[in-house]
C-alpha cells in the first residue's frame, strides 16, 4: 500500500475500520462491536466470540496521532462434562484464554510488521499489553484486554485550514 497522504483528516474512522475489518477476517470472531461495552446487549449467544473496539484518547505531535486504544476479546466459557479429572477445571475456560490471546497476538503483530503495516497506520509494538478477565460481564465470559498505543499520520492539508 502506498503512503496516504491526506490520512489525518480521517485517521480516527480508518483506525476503528481497519480494526473491525482484521478482526472480522479472522474465523475465531463472530462479532465486532465498539462504543461503551455497556450499551451492547451481552446476553445474545449468538454474538460471540466478540471483539469489542474502544478507542480511547488521541495524542497529536507534528506529524502523527497516537490513539490509545483498547481492544476486548471475550468468549463465553461453557460447562465440560467429562468425569474424568482435568487441569481444564470442567470447562473450556483454558481454551478460550489460549484462542482468545492468539487473536489479539495476531492483530498487533499484522500492524506492527504484518500486513496492515502500511506507512499509514501500525502499532507500538512497545506499548501493547494483554491483560486476561473472566466473569468480567453478565454471562460467565473469558478473555483478554488488549491495550495499545495506534499510529497514523498526521498529515491534515495545513494549508486549508
Amino acid at each position: 500500500m502506498a503512503v496516504n497522504e491526506n490520512i489525518g483528516a480521517q485517521s480516527y474512522l480508518q483506525v476503528v475500520e481497519i480494526l473491525r475489518d482484521e478482526l472480522l477476517n479472522d474465523p475465531n470472531i463472530t462479532t465486532v462491536t465498539t462504543g461503551d461495552i455497556s450499551d451492547i446487549d451481552l446476553s445474545k449467544q449468538t454474538m460471540f466470540p466478540l471483539a469489542h473496539i474502544v478507542v480511547g484518547n488521541a495524542r497529536f505531535e507534528s506529524s502523527i496521532i497516537t490513539y490509545s486504544v483498547t481492544v476486548l476479546l471475550m468468549d463465553i466459557v461453557h460447562s465440560d462434562t467429562t468425569d474424568e479429572p482435568s487441569i481444564y477445571q470442567d470447562d473450556n475456560e483454558l481454551y478460550v484464554l489460549n484462542t482468545m490471546l492468539n487473536i489479539g497476538n495476531r492483530l498487533t503483530d499484522k500492524l506492527f510488521n504484518g500486513n496492515l503495516y502500511d506507512g499509514n497506520t501500525y502499532v507500538d509494538r512497545g506499548s501493547v499489553t494483554a491483560e486476561p478477565f473472566t466473569d468480567r460481564f453478565e454471562n460467565l465470559m473469558a478473555g483478554w484486554a488488549f491495550s495499545f498505543d495506534l499510529v497514523t499520520r498526521n498529515n491534515i492539508d495545513r494549508c486549508n485550514s
